[in-house]
Order: structure tokens, then C-alpha cells, then sequence
């Protein structure tokens, strides 16, 4: 992975977005409720002001006024409240940005804890609008609007020199390859490491902090990428997937794949074949 250059007409080569979901809603005066980020999240708040606090920091509270989009990292654990006004509306932002190799670009990047871009919010606000759309344009039209966000993002970060160097490196080149051929073969750790040259904690250590995953959550989230076309565009059964991927089972398969996606397989496949029909039919029409 090559390091990014920002500027203002940069194609992000390689880097692949998708949108999970928009919502609006919002933020009264009741009983937080603690909510799991399964994907990084992107909370814009139109008007009031909130007060946010995490499972992993107790104690630690963040406060935002309107017009700041909140980023809140994956698997973060959290309740957010009403600290001033009446009520806050706010837009919502989950989206996925992966390499080729895999990487979601967000776990190699320092994304701040909030941002404050006029852009932003008006980018935020143009998904929501167009997020129920089924048409050609309009499915087009977000993924220019996802590749402007994710150039804010990034301008807002910076990425980090070390992981890139590992990421250079020919051993990381390697493993990756070899994940990326075979995912559904057994890894062993302490194989790949004395192959590598190194000791087992070492290539654990190096790896987390290339990819922001551990090995074998890396393989598992490979897994479940090479699921997603055969939900789609095979007739195999949930558990004859689940053992092509080799996952324990149906119901391990199952549950992964909600944690990740949010949605369990089999609804993931109603959802996105009634989508690729609906856009099959909007291009027929044009």
C-alpha cells in the first residue's frame, strides 16, 4: 500500500467504499442506552449539543455542539445524551473503505474524535437523502459522495509512517498474498512466524499494528468478505458456505457475519439480491 497523497483531484486507487447504512433520528432527553459500533461510525449533529461517553474510558466524556460530525471507532462501546437543548437531530454515516489487500483504511488511520467541515455536513446530508435511492445515478452519485467524505477523513488524519513501512516489508507481503489466495485454508501463527524469521509474539505485535486486526480476526473478516459474492451470486446454502469457508459452523458463520455486517447472511442475500434487481431494471430503463 503506497501512501496516500491528498490532494484536491487525488483517485483513491485501490480503496473500495461502500455505504451500510444512513440514518436520522433524533437525541432527547430520555435514558441513554449503550450501543456497540460494529463499523466505524460518523454521527453528525444538527442542532443542540451532546455529551457522549465509552465502556472502554469510564469517566472520559466527550461534549459536541451542532454542526460536528463525532466519529466513533469500531467496536466502541458507548451512550450518547441530550447535554443542551430540547432535542438534537442528527444524521448518521456507516461506511466501509478497504484495499485491495483487505486493510480497512480506517484502522491505518488517525481519525480524530470529531470534525468540522461545512463540507462534511453537507456531504452527510446529501446520503441521506439519497440513500434510499435504487437507481443507476443515484447509487453512482454516493459512491462520489463516500470518496469526498473519505478524502475529509483523511485529511483530517494522518497516517501512520510506521504501519506503512511494515506494510512494505516482504514477509507482511507475503502473509497477505497467501490470506488473500487461500482464505479458507488453516493458518498457523506460529508457522507463518518462524518463516518470517521472527518469534511468535513479535509477528503477532507486528501484524496488529499493520492491519489494527490480529491474524486470525484478519482471516475471519477475509472469510467473510469472500462470503459476500457467494450469498449473492450462488445457490449454496448458508451452511454450505459456512463450511466452503471453513467456519465451525452455520451458526458461528452466522454470528460473525452479523457482528460485522449488522444483518445475518440470509438477510444480507434477500437485501442485495432485491437491490441488484432493482438496479438491473433502472439500467434497463435507461
Amino acid at each position: 500500500m503506497q501512501k496516500l497523497n491528498i490532494g484536491q483531484n487525488q483517485i483513491f486507487d485501490g480503496i473500495h467504499v461502500r455505504l451500510l447504512g444512513v440514518a436520522t433520528g433524533a437525541i432527547g432527553p430520555g435514558t441513554p442506552h449503550w450501543y456497540r459500533c460494529g463499523y466505524p461510525v460518523f454521527i453528525l449533529i444538527r442542532s443542540g449539543a451532546v455529551r457522549t461517553d465509552f465502556v472502554q474510558a469510564p469517566g472520559v466524556f466527550i461534549e459536541r455542539p451542532a454542526h460536528t460530525v463525532i466519529h466513533f471507532p469500531q467496536d466502541s462501546v458507548r451512550r450518547t445524551w441530550l447535554a443542551e437543548g430540547e432535542r438534537a437531530p442528527y444524521v448518521s454515516l456507516t461506511f466501509s473503505a478497504q484495499t485491495d489487500s483487505l486493510f480497512d483504511l480506517f484502522s491505518v488511520l488517525e481519525i480524530p474524535a470529531f470534525i468540522r467541515s461545512p463540507q462534511a455536513e453537507r456531504i452527510m446530508c446529501s446520503l441521506a437523502r439519497l440513500s434510499g435511492s435504487d437507481r443507476l445515478d443515484g447509487q453512482l452519485r454516493i459512491q462520489e459522495l463516500l470518496f469526498h467524505y473519505l478524502r475529509i477523513v483523511v485529511a483530517e488524519s494522518a497516517l501512520r509512517e510506521e504501519v506503512l513501512q511494515s506494510c512494505r516489508e516482504p514477509w507482511f507481503r507475503e502473509v497477505t498474498a497467501r490470506i488473500g489466495r487461500h482464505p479458507e485454508q488453516p493458518f498457523s501463527v506460529e508457522e507463518v512466524a518462524r518463516r518470517a524469521g521472527m518469534s511468535r509474539q513479535t509477528f503477532y505485535s507486528k501484524f496488529k499494528r499493520a492491519t489494527g486486526m490480529a491474524p486470525l480476526e484478519y482471516i475471519r473478516r477475509k472469510r467473510l468478505r469472500e462470503a459476500e459474492p457467494l450469498l449473492l451470486g450462488s445457490e449454496l446454502s448458508i451452511a454450505e458456505i459456512a463450511e466452503r469457508l471453513r467456519f465451525a459452523d452455520q451458526f458461528h458463520f452466522s454470528h460473525l457475519f452479523r457482528k460485522v455486517y449488522g444483518l445475518s447472511p440470509l438477510h444480507f442475500r434477500r437485501r442485495g439480491r432485491e437491490k441488484e434487481r432493482a438496479l438491473y431494471r433502472a439500467g434497463v430503463r435507461t
